[in-house]
């Protein structure tokens, strides 16, 4: 069985815990390493209890805790090898990392596998994880659904995604022209509504479980994001749990 939460989710900070009661594994680490001990503490685990780090991209809301987290332990941090080196330079660090295969790799019990969506970033990844014919997964980040985001989801039972914006408050926020596009852009992020057909689509085949992930604090509402992808599931006629991630602390774990 797999418990997922997110520990921080927003522009400004990143992060996602992903156990199985033995193997634990971060996505990203967009959280200082006093919030991650004080989560942990929580959990009767230590920071030397996560066993690897996984990095979605280089973007400095989903890697500006790591320099404090290394000060704290050596820990085995996985990153595609276009992105190493601009997240040292970022962050002022010689951090060693192994690569991401993309034909997948083990964390302990736990297999990662990884796949491309569409951000701009150098490159860009979201992560299944899978153990006893369970897949639980990680996609943010994403300004569309692409055909491998999706068909890398279909197995999966619970998920943490993206649900950044809703398109009527980007259009009428105060961003710039140029910004409110990137938001929107195929290379951006993903809207309420796009987020709600993705899990609907998802939902007639094996997902159960969803956190609603790195919503805007200027174009979204953590009640409007809900209510958009809960409304769709019910016009669906489907059961799926949903949780919205709060922005500066951890989530309600959902069991899978």
């Amino acid at each position: 069985m797999f418990k997922i939460c997110t520990l921080c989710s927003s522009s400004k900070g990143n992060c996602s815990f992903i156990t199985d009661g033995e193997t634990n594994i971060l996505v990203d680490c967009g959280i200082k390493a006093t919030n991650l001990i004080k989560f942990l503490s929580g959990q009767n685990l230590t920071i030397n209890d996560i066993d690897a780090i996984v990095i979605t991209h280089e973007h400095i809301d989903h890697i500006c805790g790591l320099k404090s987290v290394c000060k704290k332990i050596t820990p085995i941090i996985y990153a595609h090898n276009l992105i190493k080196q601009p997240i040292n330079q970022r962050l002022g660090t010689a951090i060693e990392f192994l690569d991401v295969d993309m034909n997948g790799f083990m964390v302990g019990n736990i297999k990662v596998q990884p796949f491309r969506t569409s951000h701009d970033s150098i490159c860009s990844l979201g992560y299944n994880f899978v153990e006893n014919g369970t897949m639980v997964s990680v996609a943010t980040d994403l300004g569309f659904v692409s055909n491998e985001v999706k068909e890398s989801l279909m197995e999966s039972s619970g998920i943490i995604i993206e649900a950044n914006h809703d398109k009527q408050m980007l259009i009428q926020g105060d961003y710039p022209m140029l910004l409110k596009r990137r938001v929107d852009g195929i290379s951006g992020h993903l809207s309420n509504d796009a987020s709600a057909e993705l899990i609907c689509e998802l939902g007639k085949h094996k997902l159960k479980k969803v956190i609603l992930a790195h919503l805007s604090e200027n174009n979204n509402l953590p009640e409007l994001a809900y209510s958009t992808v809960t409304n769709q599931i019910k016009r669906n006629h489907l059961e799926i749990e949903v949780e919205v991630a709060p922005t500066y602390e951890s989530s309600r774990f959902l069991e899978v």
